[in-house]
Order: C-alpha cells, then sequence, then structure tokens
C-alpha cells in the first residue's frame, strides 16, 4: 500500500511494530550531517549510537559509531565499534571513557 510513495519518501521499520516515514533522502544520518553543519563538529568528533534499523545509515556518516549489545545485526555489521546494551546505560558509560581518554 505504500509503494505509490517511495520516490518521495524514506521508509523503514525502526522495531518490530514500528515504522519511520520522512522525507525522501532525510534520515537520522543527513539530520546529524545538518547538526554538524549548524556547529561546526566534524564526523570525528561526532560519536553516535544505535540499536535499530533506522540507525544503519547512522552508522556508516561518523568516525565513532557504536552499536549496543542488544542492536540488530544490520547495525552491528555498520557500526564501527561494539558496547554494552541499552539495560546496561550503554551510552552513558561509553560517553564517559570516550571523555576520560580526552584527559
Amino acid at each position: 500500500m505504500l509503494s505509490p510513495f517511495f520516490e518521495s519518501a524514506y521508509f523503514v521499520a525502526s522495531e518490530v511494530a514500528w515504522i519511520d516515514i520522512v522525507n525522501v533522502n532525510i534520515h537520522k544520518g543527513t539530520t546529524v550531517e545538518h547538526l554538524q553543519d549548524l556547529l561546526d563538529v566534524t564526523p570525528e568528533e561526532t560519536m553516535v549510537f544505535g540499536e535499530g534499523y533506522n540507525d544503519i545509515k547512522l552508522m556508516t556518516h561518523n568516525k565513532y559509531s557504536f552499536a549496543v549489545r542488544n542492536a540488530v545485526q544490520e547495525v552491528k555489521d555498520a557500526a564501527i565499534f561494539k558496547t554494552r546494551s541499552n539495560e546496561e546505560d550503554a551510552v552513558l558509560k561509553t560517553i564517559i571513557q570516550m571523555l576520560a581518554l580526552q584527559d
């Protein structure tokens, strides 16, 4: 039923019962690129984290891309790094560890 919209919209099943629908060529990756431009931040200065299908494009736009342990396999394959699961506060703990490396 959605096929008539494939030319004008980007569809991705982000969870079992969830579909993201946005303008074509807009996704988390392009959104982060836009924020990087606005804030004058490079991909080398950016950390991204993901677990669902809607995070795959996000993984390919940044040097520090992390898949959480409970991510779908496609996100794990796209990410450069793997980290703990969401249930283990993966994002917060990884950010703290990365900031500690700056000292």
